[in-house]
């Protein structure tokens, strides 16, 4: 089944609000086993209404559409479905009860333009809106379906769960299939070299990445009769996939790094400290905002001047103004200090040039030096990124945490 979502609103062609819509649908479309084949935005005119709808119904199966559907002269979406598929606007009894029920209950005087709402194409399959006064609908033509959804993304989101995701699912021909490997610590291009083979030898499933937030994504996407046959036909290809670049996965699930890092802390009985110079509390913050970090975080050192880390950390004068504040050596220092200041078995320490200036050519902006502490144990990372000073912070973050996952596993595997 392909299907179009076209996404009404001259406000999301102005800027003035992100269209989140179109993602969302597209993602639980896929997951339905539906292939969205295409996007369309346009504003509130009559005349792009009407040749979107036109073009949709005759290269689509489902088209979902969202917005146009208030009590406003420019909510047009349904009156202009009525013209393109030759049908006479005809007022719901239910709805117009329910929308009269709905001003009842909040309290307020209903005004007549209201009453819109309540009208649609004749033939229309109605859907009410628990989350708000418009209702959707659906259309049938020639085959293909046609749903008009609310532009608020609760209530839209609401009525696609509650009414349109068990018509999809009687209606699907297709079981899809999809996994999601999440991947840090490799480039993408060299990721994707290693599997070329996957990606371009097959159709069904296919294998496609996307890189973004410091990270690689892979997502496997298969399609057939039934879930047994979708599975089977899949189970090849993540085993040769597991086989090239496993070391580098840190989650198949909706786990995210932080989530699995103090999952490792947590199974392996670890405690962990950070000394932070140019993430600033960053790395801590990302720690914290685990449920359950506080099995296994101690405390936390935001040590940015020379001073600061001399005095709480232990590290040396000398040491700093012979190598530098941005050196290994530093970054090691910080991670020994943070670990017996806390009492932990793990400390991570960064150090850096977040930018845009404090550069040399020695040590230019987007410099960062990493430190890990575990089990009495020291070893150091030296890296550049690329980007503005956010870009720097947050990739020295993910590196930090993505390394200590790496060596707690590493760790693991040669005991």
């Amino acid at each position: 089944m392909i299907a179009e979502i076209i996404n009404i609103g001259s406000e999301l062609l102005y800027g003035d609000v992100v269209n989140t819509n179109a993602a969302w649908l597209s993602k639980q479309l896929q997951e339905l086993g539906v292939t969205v084949r295409y996007h369309t935005v346009i504003g509130d005119e009559a005349e792009d209404m009407k040749d979107a709808y036109s073009r949709s119904l005759a290269r689509a199966d489902w088209i979902f559409v969202t917005g146009g559907l208030g009590p406003t002269q420019d909510d047009l979406s349904k009156e202009i479905l009525a013209e393109v598929v030759d049908q006479k606007m005809v007022l719901d009894p239910e709805s117009e009860d329910r929308i009269r029920l709905f001003f009842e209950h909040i309290g307020r005087e209903m005004t007549p333009n209201n009453l819109r709402q309540a009208y649609f194409p004749r033939g229309a399959r109605i859907f009410d809106n628990h989350r708000g006064t418009a209702p959707a609908c659906g259309v049938e033509v020639h085959g293909h379906w046609i749903f008009l959804l609310p532009g608020p993304p609760r209530e839209m989101r609401d009525i696609f769960r509650r009414h349109l995701t068990p018509l999809i699912e009687r209606e699907r021909t297709e079981v899809i299939a999809v996994r999601k490997f999440h991947l840090m610590g490799i480039g993408e291009s060299s990721a994707e070299d290693r599997v070329m083979d996957l990606i371009t030898g097959t159709q069904n499933p296919v294998l496609a990445s996307y890189a973004g937030g410091g990270q690689i994504t892979f997502r496997l996407t298969g399609k057939a009769k039934t879930k047994e046959a979708v599975e089977a036909m899949m189970a090849p290809i993540e085993t040769v996939f597991r086989e090239r670049l496993g070391s580098y996965i840190y989650s198949d699930s909706n786990e995210n790094l932080e989530q699995q890092v103090i999952r490792l802390l947590i199974e392996k009985e670890k405690t962990i400290a950070v000394a932070e110079s140019l993430t600033g509390g960053m790395l801590a913050a990302a720690l914290i905002d685990v449920a359950g970090a506080s099995e296994v975080f101690q405390q936390g050192f935001v040590t940015y001047s020379e001073e600061a880390k001399a005095e709480t950390l232990g590290v040396s004068m000398d040491l700093i103004k012979e190598k530098g504040v941005v050196s290994e050596e530093v970054a090691a220092a910080m991670a020994i200090g943070a670990a017996e200041k806390a009492g932990t078995s793990i400390a991570l320490s960064t150090t850096g040039v977040a930018g845009p200036t404090g550069g040399t050519e020695k040590t230019p902006v987007g410099t960062v030096c990493l430190g890990l502490y575990l089990d009495g144990k020291v070893k150091t990372r030296r890296v550049v990124f690329s980007g503005d000073r956010a870009r720097v912070r947050f990739r020295a973050v993910r590196t930090a945490l993505n390394w200590l996952r790496m060596e707690i596993q590493e760790k693991t595997e040669s005991e």
